[in-house]
């Protein structure tokens, strides 16, 4: 046998280990890290719905909802960067199960607000509680997965979103359709029934998750040698400076900009999970075809996610609200596409504890620019009487995507000159 046959033998040999072991690790964890932040986009979103009829019963205006959905934001940022570093340090097991928990408690709580000011302290409590699930799960993803893989599987990961809100249309008006029953109202049933599922997925989360390849007994021994040599190989052959501690992720060039880079997409993902069934109806739309309306637009960026570039015929009797949903659909399109490509970006810079804070800085820099769009809409709604400003205002905060993206360039090749 020659040398070069002897030599690609060992080759195969020494990868196959490491091929089992991520067919594995996708086989057991990746379909559940989907389920618990499905469960946890439900109870994002779920306001959005309720506010149809839910705004008028506890005395809500246009500008209070849209502070109570900046205030959802407001708890994510003050609390994203602690609870990820927390996540770090006690493994993503023990944490994302205790995230998916109290924000489930939260969620159902959510179901007794009684006006204005209790609205506002319950979005900023459930924000609080489920701040570190999206920085934490990719986080996860990345101390499980070689590069070579992560850009697929965070493109997998986050075709959650815009699935879960494609189901949460039809969900949620099944659930309001409960109004009455029990002497609750139909937003009251939103909240209590997704709030009570995302209970019981926290809870599975401890009892199903692991941590990290060294401690898998559903790996062979080979297995998990081969997975953790491979992802400890890759940061040490790392092309650019890697940030291991908080201080420097948090001080980081890339990570700023990166979250400032987010910040755009983010933005055009909560204004369509909190603002969108409002958007719909205000064109024209009956309650009961508002959520199909919606699940349309979510279920099409949930396509140009995995076959980029297809598109989809519209069909509707109304040219307005046919166009509307139309151009909601593209900007779906564009924010869940941008999304899965940027988040194969961070730990390119980042590792140990520095990616704990690092992950979370990039979100967190994001919801800072969230919360203070997600008021500015309702706000102007108010004063305008529409939502066709509000709509520039995010269209225009959508630039930031693409100018924080070419700064990061233009920041690395000055780093390599």
């Amino acid at each position: 046998m020659s040398s070069d046959t002897l030599s690609t033998v060992e080759t195969a040999l020494a990868e196959a280990p490491l091929d089992t072991a991520i067919s594995k690790a996708k086989r057991r964890l990746v379909w559940f890290v989907v389920l618990l932040y499905c469960v946890a986009v439900l109870d994002r979103v779920n306001v959005g719905f309720a506010a149809l009829t839910m705004n008028k019963a506890v005395g809500l205006s246009a500008a209070a909802f849209g502070f109570g959905a900046s205030l959802f934001v407001a708890g994510n940022f003050i609390f994203e960067v602690p609870s990820n570093i927390m996540l770090g340090r006690v493994g993503a097991r023990r944490w994302l199960a205790r995230i998916g928990v109290t924000w489930g408690l939260l969620t159902m709580i959510m179901s007794v607000v009684p006006g204005e000011r209790s609205f506002y302290v319950a979005r900023f409590l459930v924000g609080a509680a489920e701040a570190g699930a999206f920085p934490g799960i990719m986080l996860f993803l990345s101390s499980w997965f070689p590069k070579a893989h992560r850009a697929q599987l965070n493109a997998l990961f986050l075709l959650s979103i815009p699935i879960t809100n494609a189901v949460s249309a039809p969900l949620a008006a099944t659930l309001m359709s409960l109004d009455g029953w029990l002497h609750l109202a139909g937003w009251q049933w939103l909240f209590v029934i997704e709030g009570l599922g995302s209970i019981l997925v926290g809870a599975a989360t401890f009892l199903f998750l692991t941590d990290r390849p060294a401690e898998a007994v559903w790996l062979s021994e080979a297995e998990r040698n081969a997975l953790q040599d491979a992802l400890a190989e890759e940061h040490k052959d790392s092309e650019v400076p890697q940030t291991s501690t908080i201080r420097g992720a948090l001080l980081s060039v890339p990570v700023i900009l990166l979250g400032l880079t987010y910040s755009g997409i983010n933005l055009s993902m909560v204004t369509a999970a909190f603002w969108m069934p409002q958007i719909v109806k205000a064109a024209g739309l009956p309650t009961t075809e508002v959520g199909y309306a919606v699940a349309l637009a979510f279920a099409l960026g949930a396509v140009a996610m995995v076959f980029w570039g297809r598109r989809s015929d519209r069909t509707s009797e109304r040219f307005y609200p046919a166009f509307l949903i139309a151009a909601l659909s593209l900007a779906t399109i564009g924010h869940f596409s941008s999304g899965a490509v940027l988040w194969a970006i961070p730990s390119r810079y980042l590792s140990g504890i520095g990616a704990a804070a690092g992950f979370a800085t990039v979100t967190t820099i994001a919801h800072v620019v969230s919360a203070a769009g997600l008021s500015a809409i309702g706000i102007v709604k108010d004063s305008t009487g529409g939502f066709q400003d509000a709509l520039l205002l995010v269209g225009v905060c959508f630039l930031i995507t693409p100018l924080g993206m070419i700064a990061l360039q233009r920041w690395q090749k000055k780093g390599k000159s």
